[in-house]
């Protein structure tokens, strides 16, 4: 009789202690099914995790006074000269940086505020209620009477500041990274954020475009005004709308206390050229001279975050970085970041050991309860496997027939 026959005829005849195996076998294989199982979701919500969250490396310069890091000089003009007394990060070097494995995005902060009237409709602040006051108030209106010229000055620069959006300037030129945008406090829900190459283009909140019935396309002029006079002054500055950001949380504000540009919703963001108009506008009219640095400082780069697909590729590029050595890398800090990965995946990556370590001590433990069944069940199979062997079947050939039984209880 071969071993396939001989273990089928066991099993069906040995009915009670099939099931038994069987219904061993079956609760424990479930039980690590499901314990694979939590454990791989856990590890695919954690590497899901990885391209949501962002991870980085941050660059900044030493905190240090500028005589330590500029030769500075005059030119004929008047203008600043700086050359740098040591090899620094430049826009160059950045670019080589930036093409390193692995580095998907990079924010350098934003310039502003470059408040500036737009003559739109804006959510009310302390100045909207300050004209109302000056109308209404009796003190105000006294004050207005007694001094009608100031008065007349503060009611227009009120007039213009409560008419006036807060444009900030990416330095990147690269919205999507910026903080705000990046972790979903901003949003946008119509159009695109500002991109490198932009000139003269902005996004603005749906506030903003729902109360001046604004969309895609349309266009935005503004111009600078003295405080305190309101007096208008400099050229105009013309942007086009290509995006729309919502603002996902609400920001608590007080229409007594917060100034118009304190309020989110009165913000708007553009690329850096409204920020170089803004400059040269301002120096103009204060009689200054454009820009107090020229020549290696304006192509430095003082701090940029650097943000990387992986985490785990941190270390890697930042020793790639470090590497660079026409950068004289003493006079920086170069840190990483992955605390908001670690933050958000802590809770994942400990339920995937915990459901390792589970799945592991199931198998030992099925193995044990496995081998004690076996053993128990071998001894009282003495006299069988006596016959077996006394009728010139091998000893391997019983071990065989004895797995074999077992796997096919383990198979259905």
């Amino acid at each position: 009789m071969g071993i396939w026959k001989r273990a089928w005829i066991y099993i069906t005849r040995k009915k009670c202690r099939s099931i038994l195996l069987f219904l061993v076998l079956f609760v424990t294989a479930s039980f690590l099914l499901a314990g694979i199982a939590v454990r791989s979701a856990a590890n695919q919500a954690a590497e899901e995790v990885k391209k949501e969250v962002a991870s980085s490396l941050t660059i900044s310069i030493k905190i240090m006074d500028r005589n330590d890091i500029w030769d500075i000089t005059k030119n004929e003009e008047g203008r600043e000269i700086s050359t740098a007394k040591f090899p620094m990060l430049t826009h160059k070097k950045l670019d080589w940086i930036l093409a390193l494995d692995g580095v998907v995005g990079y924010d350098m902060g934003r310039r502003g505020n470059n408040d500036c009237y737009t003559d739109l409709d804006l959510k009310p602040g302390k100045n909207a209620k300050e004209l109302v006051d000056m109308e209404t108030d009796p003190e105000w209106l006294e004050y207005m009477r007694n001094n009608p010229e100031e008065g007349g000055q503060l009611k227009k620069s009120t007039q213009r500041s409560s008419r006036s959006l807060n444009f900030y300037s990416f330095r990147s030129g690269i919205g999507k990274w910026d903080p705000a945008f990046l972790n979903g406090s901003l949003e946008m829900v119509e159009g695109r954020n500002i991109e490198r190459g932009d000139k003269r283009k902005t996004v603005i909140s749906t506030d903003t475009a729902i109360r001046n019935h604004l969309s895609i396309g349309d266009r935005i002029s503004m111009r600078h005004f003295d405080y305190i006079t309101g007096e208008l002054y400099g050229s105009t500055f013309e942007v086009e709308v290509v995006g729309i950001f919502r603002i996902n949380f609400n920001q608590p504000y007080s229409e007594d206390m917060t100034y118009e540009q304190d309020i989110l919703d009165n913000i708007a963001f553009t690329d850096m050229e409204m920020d170089e108009w803004g400059i040269e506008e301002w120096h103009k009219h204060h009689g200054t001279l454009y820009g107090s640095m020229v020549g290696e400082a304006a192509e430095s780069v003082s701090g940029i975050r650097l943000y990387v697909e992986k985490p785990e590729q941190l270390p890697v590029i930042r020793e790639q970085i470090l590497a660079m050595d026409d950068v004289a890398w003493d006079y920086y800090d170069v840190l990483e970041d992955d605390y908001d990965y670690r933050t958000v995946a802590r809770p994942l990556l400990l339920i995937e050991k915990l459901f390792t370590v589970s799945v592991v001590a199931l198998s030992l433990g099925l193995l044990a309860v496995l081998s004690l069944i076996m053993t128990m069940w071998m001894k009282s199979r003495r006299h069988e496997i006596g016959i077996l062997l006394s009728i010139g079947v091998k000893k391997r050939t019983v071990w065989m027939q004895l797995v074999l039984e077992c796997c096919m209880i383990a198979t259905a």
